[in-house]
């Protein structure tokens, strides 16, 4: 993620017939659902990643034994940077950002690979 070295659909728009559209956001009935998959939108802005993402604090709360304490924060800063400030008070927070961005890549590639879509629950559960 941070060299950017993710395939998205914009970076292989480069080659023709490729569209840079979003196949997660893809959607037939309303064409203005469409964005470009631009990496940003690959693991924070596409609505089914933020299904997942809104999952994630009350997760780490609950690993910390820490459900009255401060309210952990997942924004496109904490994504980049593995949990950003909170990394210290999380077990494993090194692995559990590593895997949750491994779970939206995952999801992803087998849209792409084997038509198999999942929304951001499911993506939540197996993570």
């Amino acid at each position: 993620m941070a060299h950017a070295a993710v395939p998205t659909a914009s970076k292989l728009a480069l080659y023709p017939g490729l569209p840079p559209e979003c196949k997660p956001c893809y959607n037939l009935s309303n064409s203005q659902n469409m964005s470009h998959e631009t990496i940003v939108h690959y693991f924070w802005l596409c609505p089914r990643v933020q299904y997942f993402w809104q999952r994630v604090p009350c997760f780490l709360q609950g690993i910390c034994n820490a459900p009255s304490g401060p309210v952990f924060k997942v924004d496109l800063r904490a994504v980049i940077t593995g949990f950003g400030a909170w990394a210290c008070k999380i077990p494993n927070a090194d692995v559990l950002h590593g895997l949750a961005v491994w779970k939206i890549f995952r999801a992803r590639a087998e849209l792409s690979q084997d038509g198999k879509r999942l929304d951001g629950l499911a993506m939540f559960l197996r993570w």
